[in-house]
């Protein structure tokens, strides 16, 4: 359990990274930019704080069940958000990138969830 959490936290960073090298090259017309920044900002500022609180969960998960349940929900609403840049997107390359994060957010969701009953059992 505690390292799909540090996978989870090392994900969560990799995509915050990954919004902060794109953010300034992404920027559709000069009227959305700054609405585009706060929006990404917040995002990026969101998953930072996701898997900070993940990376201390997982020192002792059965003590911080609240991370936890935070890791299970954070992967539900990453897959929410794949599944529909696989289903809404139409450049292929942005729906393969959706689609290989949603496999990878699917196969740590289950490997949490599944590991659930040992890890919290007093």
């Amino acid at each position: 359990m505690r390292w799909f959490l540090r996978a989870t936290a090392l994900t969560g960073i990799a995509w915050a990274l990954a919004l902060a090298a794109s953010l300034s090259r992404a920027m559709p017309s000069p009227e959305h930019a700054p609405l585009l920044v706060l929006v990404g900002g917040a995002l990026l500022s969101a998953n930072l704080a996701v898997a900070l609180a993940l990376l201390v969960g997982a020192r002792n998960p059965r003590a911080n069940r609240a991370a936890v349940y935070a890791a299970i929900f954070y992967l539900l609403c990453r897959m929410a958000t794949d599944l529909y840049g696989v289903l809404r997107v139409p450049d292929p390359t942005y729906a393969l990138l959706s689609l290989a994060d949603l496999l990878l957010t699917v196969t740590m969701a289950t490997l949490i969830i599944e590991g659930l009953p040992g890890a919290l059992r007093p």
